[in-house]
């Protein structure tokens, strides 16, 4: 059985940046990913503006292996982003 995504899970600033290292990802790649503008990134990474709920949930959901790439990518793109 898998454990369950906590609902109050808030990813910090320090959570993003090491998930982007983790991930090989840009500050462009997680803006494009969960909808914001590279600025709005930068923001969160340092620290000047809390990470919304729906996007640690999206990211933890795709750090755990809940998501992958794939299928984030074509359902971004079925929605026209």
């Amino acid at each position: 059985m898998t454990p369950e995504i906590q609902a109050n899970t808030q990813m910090d600033n320090a959570s993003l940046a090491d998930f982007m290292r983790r991930h090989a990802l840009t500050a462009s790649d997680v803006a494009w990913v969960v909808g914001v503008t590279v600025r709005q990134v930068r923001y969160y990474l340092s620290g000047a503006y809390p990470i919304p709920q729906s996007i640690s949930l999206l990211l933890q959901a795709y750090d755990e292996g809940r998501i992958d790439s794939r299928w984030l990518v074509r359902h971004l793109l079925e929605k026209g982003v």
